[in-house]
């Protein structure tokens, strides 16, 4: 059964990786969050107990479909830290010209804003992914907490296996966050940097 969690999440890190294979990672990207099924409230918890009765199998399967979204959504930190050390590569080889004078002003100003432009496309991007992968995350807390009540023990290998996975999940959306605001951030200093070479 195809869960709206793992469409969602799936479809945008699959989107990452052939996007910046094919050199247009943040369209890429931003079509898949932005057509991703958004999983309602309490459909994934649901749906899971409804398909699979057996206690042990229900555990496995969660544990299953954590572990997969927590590497989709590490796929797409990578894609976006790789497109941004892109851009930062652009940045050092424009800000190269304009010193040797190789390149004028006003092309530079014009190069510079493209470059901006792109990492404050990638960030944005990122932020409504971790929306997304975030309320995907409560939805797994909802399937975990019910299941540990199912269950009443987490001695079990797969009540073990659900809860670490889960716990990767929550920290693969914090890389996401982070990697945006690091994004932010580098932007805003070559922002800077540019003014000074080239001028507003």
């Amino acid at each position: 059964m195809s869960m709206a969690v793992n469409t969602m999440i799936g479809a945008a890190g699959g989107a990452a990786l052939g996007g910046l294979i094919g050199g247009n990672w943040q369209s890429a990207l931003y079509g898949a969050v932005a057509g991703g099924a958004a999983a309602a409230a309490g459909t994934y918890a649901q749906a899971r107990f409804q398909q699979e009765a057996d206690d042990e199998r229900r555990a496995y399967l969660i544990a299953n479909d954590m572990n997969h979204d927590s590497a989709e959504m590490q796929r797409a930190v990578i894609a976006a830290r790789q497109a941004n050390s892109c851009y930062n590569r652009s940045f050092s080889q424009v800000a190269a010209d304009v010193r040797r004078g190789s390149l004028s002003r006003e092309e530079a100003r014009q190069r510079f804003a493209e470059i901006n432009e792109g990492q404050h496309e990638t960030a944005a991007i990122l932020a409504q992914y971790g929306k997304k992968a975030n309320d995907s995350v409560q939805e797994y807390q909802v399937a975990v907490n019910q299941q540990t009540q199912k269950t009443r023990s987490s001695s079990s290998r797969n009540t073990r296996q659900m809860t670490q996975n889960y716990d990767k999940c929550n920290q693969q959306v914090s890389d996401i966050n982070q990697e945006r605001s690091s994004i932010e951030r580098e932007a805003d200093a070559q922002r800077n940097q540019a003014n000074e070479l080239a001028g507003a």
